[in-house]
């Protein structure tokens, strides 16, 4: 399969360790421009919110007031963008490299981030559309760089994963299923752009170890390019990041962290599996409790309020407003956002620490999983039916749906 990778022709595969980071000030320069284009979009929203603004009644997974734009790719876009101005006139190997990647990245990424911007404004792209999106983009990324899956590390099965038919479904599943775990931990501000930050600084620390600077540089460029989307998303929830700029991360987040096991092969894939947890458990369980469990027989993509961000913003938060009403709105979203982001982080920080030691990263995997049933467990119980009166929740935060049963985890 990587016999006809143009990176491989052009030498950009191989690590180069014996180059320097980014400078300071370029990657300084990524934040700063994704910050200006996030103040730009709000600001300017009086003349595209008629087709940007997420409205607060426009589903039940929705925890938010006011109707704020939900296109924070843009910000996000002009960041890499920025980036790649910047490496565009370095001089070192690392630099082409960056830039090589980046680029192939973005233009990969063409169809499942264009089909996200559909949505963000019409609402009308099927989940299945926008699945086959994620899955062309991979397939395009296979193509322009030979990004795909070559172990598992599990005796027997690495084997099977060097025929070219095994390798390229499980870089599909990958790329399809983790694009759009990024956008259903979408939720609550902050939430799904501070878990790709802790994620893509797992990911940074660990290429530092081994002496992989061209991933490191991936990692820093889109890390400072979400936070200055993430400075009008946190903690007040100015700006969304809407499908477009959560597919784009997903994917990004995807190919950087292939492309760290393809070039460093004593990091273990399960390293990149428990710094993926929280997203992926969110996804799996999700599809458990909708179609599976105790055959409930709902569709896999059917909006719901039981993610596990969404019961602790609403058993646990929301209760702030009734018990200081003079509270900003905000203020529950957010902080539940940072409990989900903390519990969300210590798999990451666990396998940060032994990224290539296989047995560890499945523990603190097996850990994280044992965790995650247990909180959610805590939070609803299951045959349990969920009730939030429609008093109990101030008028600017009620949804159509609010007075309705949420349906039991049973």
């Amino acid at each position: 399969m990587s016999g006809h990778s143009p990176f491989m022709r052009h030498g950009m595969f191989c690590a180069a360790r014996e180059y320097k980071k980014m400078q300071a000030w370029q990657i300084a320069g990524v934040g700063a421009a994704s910050l200006a284009a996030a103040a730009l979009v709000v600001a300017t929203q009086r003349w595209h919110g008629r087709w940007t603004s997420d409205f607060q009644d426009s589903g039940v997974q929705k925890h938010h007031s006011g109707n704020p734009p939900r296109i924070g790719f843009v910000p996000i876009f002009v960041g890499l963008l920025a980036a790649l101005y910047f490496l565009a006139g370095g001089t070192t190997a690392t630099d082409a490299a960056t830039y090589g990647f980046l680029l192939n990245i973005g233009l990969a990424s063409t169809p499942i981030v264009l089909l996200g911007l559909v949505e963000d404004v019409t609402k009308k792209v099927s989940p299945r559309l926008r699945l086959l999106g994620a899955l062309a983009a991979g397939a395009v990324a296979m193509f322009l760089f030979d990004n795909h899956i070559t172990r598992v590390n599990v005796p027997g099965l690495d084997q099977l994963v060097q025929w070219a038919p095994i390798a390229l479904a499980l870089t599909m599943l990958m790329v399809g299923g983790f694009t759009n775990a990024v956008n259903i931990v979408d939720g609550l501000n902050g939430l799904a752009s501070g878990l790709a930050v802790l994620m893509l600084a797992a990911t940074a620390y660990v290429a530092s170890t081994v002496g992989d600077t061209v991933v490191l540089n991936l990692c820093a460029v889109l890390a400072m390019a979400i936070l200055g989307f993430m400075a009008l998303n946190f903690p007040r929830g100015l700006l969304f990041l809407g499908d477009g700029g959560a597919y784009l991360i997903g994917f990004a987040l995807v190919q950087i962290w292939m492309l760290l096991l393809m070039r460093n092969p004593e990091v273990s894939t399960w390293f990149v599996v428990a710094v993926a947890f929280h997203p992926t458990m969110e996804t799996i369980f999700s599809m458990y409790r909708r179609r599976i469990h105790r055959g409930r027989g709902g569709a896999f993509t059917q909006a719901d309020r039981l993610h596990l961000h969404t019961l602790v913003y609403r058993r646990r938060m929301l209760g702030m407003l009734q018990r200081m009403p003079w509270m900003d709105k905000w203020v529950p979203n957010s902080s539940a956002s940072l409990a989900v982001l903390a519990f969300g982080g210590l798999p990451m920080l666990a396998v940060s620490f032994a990224p290539t030691t296989t047995w560890w990263c499945v523990l603190v995997l097996l850990t994280a999983t044992a965790a995650y049933l247990l909180w959610f467990r805590m939070l609803v119980g299951f045959g349990a039916v969920l009730r939030v009166p429609s008093q109990a929740v101030p008028k600017g935060l009620q949804t159509a749906s609010m007075n309705v049963s949420e349906p039991a985890v049973r």
